[in-house]
């Protein structure tokens, strides 16, 4: 997003404005390298305890857990939580909960509790 919004902004601005922040491109370009750099980290540490996670997971979904709750605590048990952990997590909900629960069964009876 970032890069792609220099770009629209280098047709917008004349040139000559732009002249006195030639060096921006190479800030935006080694920024964006790291962002991704960043990531792959993270993705990485999360696919080597892949197999953990999934197993922790599936416990604690049998145990009737909610997604949210159930990938949290699996999470919790294989993985050392931090901000960017978070972040990624919170992603994961989302797309879960915008594309794969649509599907799932209202649970009912008497023990069940809706936030709505």
């Amino acid at each position: 997003v970032v890069i792609a919004g220099y770009i629209f902004a280098r047709f917008i601005i004349p040139s000559n404005y732009l002249q006195a922040f030639s060096f921006i491109s190479y800030i935006i370009v080694a920024a964006e390298i790291a962002f991704v750099g960043l990531e792959l980290f993270l993705l990485y540490k999360i696919v080597r305890v892949l197999p953990k996670i999934i197993k922790k997971y599936k416990e604690y979904r049998r145990e009737n857990y909610s997604f949210s709750y159930a990938i949290d605590a699996a999470f919790d048990a294989t993985m050392k939580r931090g901000k960017l952990i978070d972040v990624i997590l919170t992603e994961c909900k989302l797309i879960y909960y915008a594309f794969l629960s649509w599907r799932e069964k209202v649970p009912t009876g008497a023990s069940v509790y809706s936030y709505h």
